[in-house]
Order: structure tokens, then sequence, then C-alpha cells
């Protein structure tokens, strides 16, 4: 029988965490204090450029992530935020997807986005692949382990390196002709928070009130990673009271030009099946199917155009050919309690995303 070699004294017998023994590698010398053993394993390995994004990580670019994410982050396995979040009791809940139109065209109604998006994706055969991956992205980054919410951020920071050029002539003053770039801190600020505000006035709204102290809070997370898509902290708003009303004050800004238009029309020129095949996985394809059927068709599409109406600010329903008066406004009241007083009894399958009940199993929830 083989003897068991001595311990070498003064040589820790605890062994590495499970994921942090998979990613193990060299810690860079730069990495925040605190954070240096859950931010040590991932840059050999875990941070790869992902697929298709092109040209690998350089050391500053490690840097910025780990430097923007890493005291903030829970833990190798629960990633950025952790289950006892307000981000992860938030973004999991399904039916604040109804609400997304209003962000989509919050943003879009920025001219200098609208040029982007028309520009550098193709929303007229697409039109919500741009929503998609953005949703894809943001699932990644709230729920993935470390490893997985930091590729996600740095592919997001990659692919907005590609965005930028010129406002076109029909935006009009004085926007056109004024070059934009999608790491321009103001357009990143206004995306980040009118998705932030969008799905914080969605929640409240479909699924339950949420307290003042709650929604600081959840700034506070957010606030925490902004860095990781290149926001520093002088440009974003101390509290969540400041964040509403820098997009209440910048809406009164806005343009909605015919690329704006554009944009918003083609968004619900999809499937109803198509819709929410993506919103609940394609595994129920053959049901959701159904609902391509004419009578559902139209009845979903004009229910799509009444919840993004409803949750629109009132100042851009007009320009986006949103029709409103009290009568919409009652039906708007009336679905939002019916999904509100739904939301509780929905199989967990059908009200949290997928991403949440992935992590929740890998955290050991």
């Amino acid at each position: 029988m083989r003897r068991k070699a001595p311990r070498r004294p003064g040589r820790a017998t605890t062994a590495a965490p499970r994921d942090a023994r998979r990613l193990r590698g060299a810690e860079p010398s730069w990495a925040p204090a605190p954070v240096a053993a859950v931010v040590r394993p991932l840059r050999p390995v875990a941070l790869a450029e992902p697929a298709g994004v092109g040209g690998a990580l350089s050391d500053e670019g490690w840097k910025r992530l780990a430097a923007a994410a890493g005291a903030r982050a829970h833990s190798v396995s629960g990633g950025l935020y952790g289950p006892s979040s307000l981000t992860w009791k938030l973004l999991r809940e399904q039916p604040v997807l109804l609400a997304i139109g209003r962000g989509l065209l919050l943003q879009v109604a920025h001219p200098a986005i609208a040029a982007g998006v028309a520009g550098h994706s193709d929303y007229e055969h697409d039109p919500l692949g741009r929503a998609r991956r953005t949703l894809e992205a943001l699932h990644r980054i709230t729920f993935g382990d470390l490893a997985t919410a930091l590729r996600a951020a740095h592919a997001v920071w990659v692919a907005h390196g590609r965005v930028h050029g010129v406002v076109p002539s029909e935006a009009g003053p004085p926007w056109a002709g004024r070059p934009y770039d999608a790491r321009d801190p103001q357009l990143s600020l206004w995306v980040h928070a009118t998705t932030l505000e969008t799905w914080v006035r969605g929640y409240e709204t479909l699924v339950h009130p949420l307290t003042e102290d709650e929604r600081e809070r959840f700034w506070r997370e957010a606030r925490g990673t902004a860095g990781l898509f290149g926001l520093p902290d002088e440009v974003l708003p101390a509290t969540w009271a400041d964040l509403v009303a820098y997009v209440e004050r910048t809406v009164g800004t806005l343009r909605v030009g015919p690329t704006a238009r554009r944009i918003g029309e083609s968004l619900f020129s999809n499937r109803a099946s198509t819709v929410l095949a993506g919103i609940f996985g394609s595994h129920a394809g053959s049901l959701l199917r159904l609902l391509d059927l004419p009578p559902a068709q139209t009845s979903l599409r004009e229910l799509a155009l009444l919840l993004t109406a409803g949750f629109l600010p009132a100042d851009l329903r007009a320009p986006y050919g949103f029709a409103w008066d009290a009568h919409r406004e009652r039906r708007f009241e009336r679905v939002c309690g019916a999904v509100r007083h739904l939301a509780p009894v929905l199989p967990a399958a059908v009200r949290y995303a997928a991403p949440y009940r992935a992590a929740l199993t890998r955290v050991g929830h």
C-alpha cells in the first residue's frame, strides 16, 4: 500500500472551490485586492474572445473589466449579483417583457441611436434581433457565473466598438451631420438608463410595486457594474430619483425622426409565435404557431400596440403614430391589472426566465 506524502509545513490544505480550480490561472497584479480571489481564475480561460467578435482581449481590456466588476462581484458561481440581489429578483420576471417596447422606442427616439441601429443592424428583416441580442446579453451578465458575465460584457463592448458613423440629414437639426459612436458615454447612459427605468416601471405595473429603498438598492447594484459598459461614475445619476429625472428631462429633448418611426413600425411586423418563442423558448413552438392564425394575430398585434403606447411617455405617442384616449387608457389599465393578478400563479417555467432558473440550480438554491 502506498503511503501518503507528508504535508509540507505552512502549506494550506483547504481545497479550492470546484469552479475556481477549473478556471485556474495567473492573477493580474492590478486586480482589486478585495476580489483578487474571485477574478484570479478568469482571464486565461474564461475571457477568451467570444466567437465572432474578433481580436483578443488585451491587458488593458481585461484591466477595465476586472476593475469595473471586481469589488462588486458576488462570487465566481453567483456572478456579479447573486441570488439575494434585487437585480435577480427583477430581471427574472418574464411578464415585464410586455413593457419592453417602451425602452426600445425611447432609445431610438434619440436620433444618434436610431442612426446606429439603422446603420449597423438588419432591423428591416429581423426587427427584434437587436432586442433579442440585448436580452440575451442582459441575462448572461445578470445570471451567468462571473466568467460568463464578464465574457458577455466584453462582447457587448467590442460590438459597440464597430458602431459609429454620422447621423443622416433626414434627422434634421440639430442632429443631422453629427458623428455618433456607441461607446460615447452619453449615448451609453441613455440606453442603460432607459433599459433599467423601463424594467422597473414594467415590474411595478405588471408584477408588484417596489419601495423607495428597493428602487435605490436596485440602482446601486446596477450603478456598481455600469463600468462594464464603459460608463464612468461621473456620468451616472447619483440616485434612482436622479435617474428618473434624467430620463424625463431627456425625453423633452428628443425628436422622433423618420428612422425611428421605421424602426418602430418594424417591431410590430413579427408573427406572434416568433415573438413569444423568443421569450418562452422554441419548445413551445407548435402551440405558439396557433397564435399566427389571423384572428389571434390581429388581437395580439393590437395588444402589443396598446401596451407599448400605454408605457410610452405621453409626448412620444403621437410622434410614433399611436392613437390614445380615455378608452385606450382604461383598456391598458385593465390588461395590466389582469397580468398583475395572473403573474403570481404562473408556473415557474413561464413566469421566470430560463437563465434565472439555471442560475438557481448552479448556486444550489
